[in-house]
């Protein structure tokens, strides 16, 4: 190829790249003759249509398809030149692809290519290039990461299968300590030593037996002396010296200390004193030798918030902390270290300070550091919610000795719950009102599709929510009024105007005239007024840019308000019922998908979440379930608690008659949901959208997608 024609060395290098790289993909139309499935004179006219030689006279085909070839890849380097993407190969080869399948699709539009066969090679062909372009799209998009807080809900069954049964933590305790070796080898351990040579130590002087007598006796009968019962106290003193290995199997949900981890969590739940108040706050250094980092490595981003601009982390192993006065100095946490009978020392570690706050019990969960050696020490077990409150800066804050370290102070809560199995509902859902759902569409949610979340859905949408609401899809309400996706879209990109008759009442009532950006403006100045309240309140960490609403949530919010929340939690609910290959092909289907519109929305009712009052945040909401609840909904699960998990965005009213116009004939159920403040472990208050809705008057509230009611009575 004339290099001249493309422009320049480098230029002529990529466009060498791209011939390259799409040589190296298959071609369902590069089959033999005798296994192809399309006739040949098929074959020719789709060659045509694609672009591909019809002779086999390769010096003829050059010559009639040189000028093309070339003015086509010219045409794609010059706008890589001139946009200057990161992947300039990637994009001339879209480029390239884009002119392909505008053939390809003028070929079907025209009927030229009608042969159910051929129409079969070009979806194959087409599904090929989908399933590689979402590939790159998701190797070139930032993940943005959501922590998953609601893991803590979680049972060590979800984790690592049900309990053993005939195992116990001693038939695990060879494998812990070789592991524990290869993590921190002791001074008697030889790194280099083999895993068979390694066992052999293990069984020859760290026996059950023995590592007990030689080393952790003494802190066994520390335990009992404290009110430990006596096989909560022997599985404690020993276990937690093998939190490493324990940590990294529940981290990767592999059961091979299952027996081990459900007899430490067990343990510790035992040792707690409930009857006695809370501990004062404990504190752990966060990087360096015994740090939390080297227990979990998670507590490295415990600043960093996620894509909800939470701050925190779940553990996966046993958390320490004391607050011993011996332990603080002006230069930080000091390290308690001993060499047998020698006196021991304390190392300053150069590194911030977590403290951590403790507080009794509730409904949610235990929130108290459990004391373990002395009335100074205490512990955490696994899976505990560590939510980062406020960070105090280097000298001004006081250690339990007097001091003021010259280190930041992160002051975390933490939530966890009692070591217990899980049990799991199915079912399914109906076209269903705003304010009303079916009652198959509430009931069979469980505890584990809450837990689940939908991190999955949101974190790398393969189009644009502007790309979803543009596609061709129509639908119709409970009262039979069809709707279309493009005018949902255009109405609430241009300006509100009001419109009475629709079947939630007069749409746009008072906001004539008023285009997005006035909405996101009139939002993000209340959202100001409200923040430094709610940050107070709640100890929100956020940086202020993430709590206004930007112009995607704010359309987001509208288009949910007004008739498109059907398609949008059709397609959740949808999601919700599948597992695997299929739940990610839902949610990557460029004709189905709402991942955007959804996280868009996720977003923006936690802004507005955040900022509720007080007095908002107790108010009673309602809700309309249309049909009668099965009776085995209110069967406790294992945890003691009637719940249910709606799998779509939940909308309520602070209006108890705005759900009963929702309810059709015969019996129906009225929910009075009770909402409380913000927790560690998530929100229990929906967002009040009223000033963005289309139907100010539902005085509507947004729940979070997956809401977890629990049942609490019932009123016949």
């Amino acid at each position: 190829m004339d290099e001249r024609r493309i422009g320049t060395p480098a230029a002529a290098a990529a466009a060498e790249k791209v011939e390259d790289h799409n040589d190296d993909l298959p071609d369902p139309l590069d089959l033999p003759a005798e296994t192809s499935p399309v006739p040949p004179h098929g074959t020719d006219k789709m060659r045509q249509f694609l672009g591909r030689p019809v002779s086999q006279d390769v010096a003829a085909y050059l010559d009639a398809q040189r000028v093309p070839l070339e003015t086509s890849i010219q045409e794609a380097i010059n706008h890589v030149l001139e946009q200057q993407p990161p992947d300039a190969v990637q994009e001339v080869a879209l480029r390239l692809l884009k002119g392909r399948e505008q053939n390809v699709l003028a070929a079907v539009k025209c009927d030229s290519i009608g042969d159910a066969e051929q129409l079969r090679v070009i979806i194959h062909h087409a599904q090929r290039i989908i399933s590689e372009s979402r590939s790159a799209l998701r190797a070139s998009l930032p993940r943005g990461t959501a922590k998953e807080r609601s893991r803590y809900l979680e049972t060590l069954a979800d984790c690592l299968g049900p309990k053993p049964k005939g195992k116990t933590w001693e038939d695990e305790w060879e494998s812990l300590r070789c592991e524990s070796h290869r993590i921190s080898p002791g001074k008697d351990v030889d790194p280099s030593w083999s895993d068979a040579q390694l066992l052999e130590y293990v069984r020859t002087h760290n026996t059950v037996l023995a590592f007990q007598s030689r080393f952790r006796q003494g802190s066994v009968d520390t335990l009992m002396r404290r009110e430990w019962p006596e096989e909560a106290a022997r599985t404690y003193a020993m276990l937690s010296v093998c939190s490493g290995p324990i940590a990294r199997a529940l981290q990767e949900r592999d059961a091979c200390y299952a027996a081990s981890t459900y007899a430490l969590c067990q343990s510790l739940w035992d040792g707690r004193r409930t009857e006695e108040p809370p501990p004062p706050m404990l504190y752990r250094h966060l990087q360096g030798k015994m740090g939390l980092t080297e227990i979990d490595p998670g507590w490295s981003e415990l600043t960093i918030p996620d894509i909800h601009g939470f701050c925190g982390l779940v553990s996966n192993g046993i958390t320490p902390g004391d607050c011993d006065p011996l332990n603080f100095g002006v230069g930080g946490y000091m390290r308690r270290f001993q060499r047998g009978t020698d006196p021991p020392e304390y190392i300053v570690e150069n590194s911030d300070i977590v403290g951590f706050i403790s507080s009794a019990s509730d409904e949610l969960g235990a929130h108290s550091a459990v004391l373990t050696y002395t009335d100074y020490t205490g512990a955490f077990p696994p899976k505990t919610l560590f939510r980062l409150q406020r960070i105090i800066p280097p000298g001004e804050w006081m250690a339990p000795n007097g001091v003021y370290p010259l280190q930041r102070l992160l002051v975390v809560t933490a939530t966890y719950m009692p070591p217990r199995c899980n049990n799991t509902r199915g079912g399914g859902t109906e076209v269903n009102g705003k304010m009303c759902a079916r009652v198959t569409t509430l009931s069979y949610g469980s505890r584990a599709d809450y837990i689940r979340g939908l991190n999955d859905v949101i974190a790398q949408p393969v189009l644009t929510m502007e790309q979803e609401c543009g596609r061709q899809m129509e639908w119709q309400d409970q009262k039979g009024v069809r709707y279309s996706l493009q005018r949902e879209w255009a109405y609430v990109n241009g300006p509100a105007e009001p419109k009475e008759g629709c079947t939630a009442g007069t749409r746009d009532a008072r906001n004539r005239g008023k285009l997005p950006s006035d909405f996101q403006a009139q939002t993000n100045a209340f959202i100001r007024e409200r923040s430094a309240d709610a940050t107070t309140r709640h100890c929100v960490v956020l940086d202020p840019s993430l709590m206004e609403m930007n112009l995607e949530e704010v359309l987001a919010i509208r288009l949910y308000s007004g008739p498109a929340y059907q398609p949008i939690n059709e397609f959740l609910r949808q999601v919700s019922r599948l597992s695997g290959a299929f739940r990610e092909e839902l949610i990557h289907h460029p004709g189905l998908t709402f991942s955007a519109t959804v996280g868009h929305l996720c977003s923006g009712i936690r802004k507005l979440s955040a900022i509720t009052s007080e007095e908002e945040a107790t108010r009673p909401l309602f809700r309309g379930v249309r049909g009668e609840l099965p009776h085995e909904f209110w069967h406790p699960d294992e945890q003691g608690i009637v719940c249910a998990v709606d799998m779509a965005f939940m909308s309520t009213s602070k209006n108890r008659s705005t759900p009963l116009g929702y309810m059709g004939e015969g019996k129906n159920v009225l929910w009075e949901l009770e909402p409380v403040q913000e927790s560690d472990g998530g929100l229990h208050i929906g967002a009040d959208i009223s000033a963005l809705s289309q139907f100010e008057a539902e005085e509507e509230m947004y729940s979070h997608t997956e809401s977890n009611p629990v049942a609490r009575n019932r009123t016949m």
